[in-house]
């Protein structure tokens, strides 16, 4: 098959370099080179600026000017050979990326059963009801807000929060803990805001709004809130519920829940040796399945969701095409963005959201009708049919009491709108498990390589079949990169410093990831030297490198959002090794903001030219394919491990 001819459209200042000639050149053959649409009329950029086809104009120049031609061939075959021989070196390094990852890999794979021997099961990974019990006050109250999406829950606890002398409020995303922060704030509660990025403390406030994985244990509250404890089956973050429930010092804790998690919720308790009584909250507006599915027609405040960030910009851009405006949200983008397309829809500034499940949670949206354009997700494993529970969160969005008097679900056909009905009208099904995250304290206290205690934690038995463990095997890669950085360079790193490193935001399984991560590794060297500073962070005094990865920003989208989520990475090594300060902090949210403002301005522009029509260079394989759609942020997910780096905490 042939290339699309949009595939030889070309600006004027970019033909002119290429061929060499003048615009007198270009304007003498306009009508010959340019493009023009299939109804008639020139084709322009969005800049205005007139679109020329490069292969005619190509063959113009051959015919009317040959020595000219003969220059533009002899620069053309030098263009194509440099092109051939850099992707022969990318081939090359992506091969030894493997071969070096699979050796890591092998590696520790290899010190598993030596682990066993060398560090004993601990009182944790045995025990972990017993392990926090020094953390948690005896006879603590727990009262769980039970019921569906849209019934009031959160908002009756957070009630009581607001009441209570001190307090803390655990939300399952950055956003949520902003949202609940600046509400107490608003209402006269002084609250200190803290998310994995942010810190926003009040001097004198006894109340904090924090996501939930950097509880303070060691901290006492009057009253206490977790919001969505039904993520405690979540095998990635779950564990950051887990701790909580068992850990927390308070009196009274409020649990906000969906039903499927009260008889594991009640275990836990139990557990504990504490008492739980259960508020019964029902939506507070009808939720009902369209007789008729989804005709193509979207209509004012509807929601449709898809699975993938490809088809949700696929999607916006065919409704655009209808002359519809659309905002979208989905997993990769960053909050800040996500926002902005929520506020574009609230205020009618766009008629139809087209989204993911990641309005599932932590976004009040004005939404009439939810139109499931999809019933199967990937979800980070495999491909699957969305269960009960998750139809029942994505479709209890629709219909929010004061904006509207109920709430509509539809799908594409007849068939899937039956589905949607039958699991909307079956009951929750009990969660499965419950999911332990790795306690950080108990890195700090044992005296042995950190990937040896990982590796003796993961394999511990649970004190009882619904504790999962949470999957350690990117932490004990990245564990096990570090100590042979360490042993390689004489590094003697901080042992707060390795956990922070073995938890690092970068995905190891992928190539890109695990490049960076490596080569933040590796510019430890000499960093034991006066007046030493690393090459990948932000340098007050020489920003060239930085500049370059970071300072030019790139055209599309999807390098965009990689180069968001480079720069968590970044972020998330230069807190794990206490680099940053006042000036480095700094230097990264400006950073991070000019990349938000825009990926901004581009999601809320046409989404036609977001669509890839083209196959992009690194990173190689699909985006989505690298980062699944979730809700999660690279700035999230830091555990709260609260000894400071000391002599004692360094590594024999």
């Amino acid at each position: 098959m042939g290339k699309k001819p949009s595939q030889h459209r070309i600006e004027a200042s970019a033909l002119r370099k290429l061929l060499h000639v003048d615009q007198d050149w270009l304007d003498a053959h306009f009508e010959e080179i340019h493009v023009t649409r299939s109804k008639g009329g020139a084709v322009k950029s969005p800049k205005g600026a007139y679109m020329y086809n490069r292969l005619k104009a190509i063959d113009a120049l051959k015919r009317d000017d040959p020595d000219k031609y003969k220059v533009f061939q002899a620069e053309d075959e030098e263009r194509k050979r440099r092109q051939r021989e850099a992707q022969k070196r990318q081939r090359q390094e992506m091969e030894r990326i493997r071969r070096e990852q699979e050796e890591a890999r092998q590696r520790a794979i290899q010190r598993r059963e030596h682990a066993m021997q060398v560090v004993p099961a601990s009182h944790a990974a045995m025990d972990p009801v017993g392990f926090y019990a020094k953390y948690r006050r005896p006879g603590r109250r727990f009262i769980l807000h039970v019921g569906p999406t849209n019934s009031g829950k959160t908002h009756d606890a957070l009630e009581a929060l607001r009441t209570a002398g001190s307090g803390a409020y655990l939300a399952p995303l950055r956003l949520l803990a902003l949202e609940v922060g600046e509400t107490l704030r608003e209402s006269g509660v002084p609250c200190s805001i803290i998310t994995g990025e942010e810190q926003s403390l009040m001097a004198g406030a006894m109340h904090v709004a924090e996501t939930v994985e950097l509880a303070d244990l060691t901290q006492s509250y009057d009253v206490a809130v977790i919001d969505e404890a039904q993520m405690m089956a979540d095998p990635d973050r779950g564990g950051a519920w887990t701790r909580a429930i068992l850990g927390l010092d308070a009196p009274i804790i409020h649990v906000c829940t969906s039903p499927n998690a009260v008889p594991l919720l009640r275990k836990l308790i139990d557990w504990c040796g504490d008492r739980m009584e259960i508020v019964r909250h029902e939506r507070q507006t009808p939720l009902t399945v369209e007789d008729e599915p989804f005709d193509g027609t979207p209509q004012q405040g509807d929601a449709i969701i898809a699975f993938s960030r490809k088809q949700v910009i696929a999607t916006a851009a065919a409704l655009e095409d209808k002359g519809i405006t659309t905002s979208v949200i989905y997993g990769a983008l960053p909050w800040s963005a996500r926002r902005f397309e929520a506020k574009r829809f609230r205020t009618g500034e766009s008629k139809v959201l087209v989204a993911t499940d990641a309005i599932g949670m932590g976004l009040n949206l004005p939404i009439r009708r939810i139109v499931f354009s999809e019933t199967v997700k990937y979800d980070g494993y495999s491909e699957r049919p969305l269960t009960g529970d998750e139809v029942k969160q994505i479709a209890g969005r629709a219909g929010r009491l004061g904006m509207f008097d109920q709430g509509l679900v539809t799908g594409m056909d007849g068939k899937s709108t039956q589905w949607l009905k039958t699991k909307l009208d079956e009951p929750y099904a009990p969660l499965p498990f419950i999911s332990l995250a790795f306690p950080r304290e108990l890195g700090m206290d044992i005296d042995a390589n950190l990937t040896d205690i990982l590796t003796a934690w993961s394999k511990a038995p649970t004190p009882d079949p619904i504790m999962h463990r949470e999957d350690l095997s990117n932490a004990m890669l990245a564990a096990d990169l570090t100590e042979e950085t360490e042993s390689e360079l004489d590094l003697h790193l901080y042992r707060v410093q390795e956990l922070g490193l073995a938890f690092t935001t970068a995905n190891l399984d992928n190539e890109h990831d695990y490049q960076e991560f490596n080569d933040l590794l590796y510019g430890l060297e000499n960093m034991n030297e006066p007046g030493w500073t690393h090459d990948m962070l932000p340098n007050p005094d020489d920003e060239s490198d930085w500049h370059e990865m970071f300072g030019i920003l790139p055209d599309s989208l999807r390098y965009l959002e990689y180069r968001l989520h480079s720069l968590g990475i970044r972020y998330s090594f230069a807190k794990a090794m206490d680099l940053m300060d006042s000036t480095m902090t700094e230097q990264f949210r400006q950073t991070r903001e000019r990349l938000e403002l825009e990926v901004i301005e581009k999601v809320s522009g046409s989404k036609n030219a977001l669509v890839e029509r083209r196959v992009q260079r690194a990173p190689r394989r699909s985006y989505d394919d690298y980062w699944y759609d979730n809700d999660y942020d690279n700035y999230d997910d830091d555990f709260e491990v609260t000894k400071p780096i000391t002599e004692s905490s360094r590594r024999a």
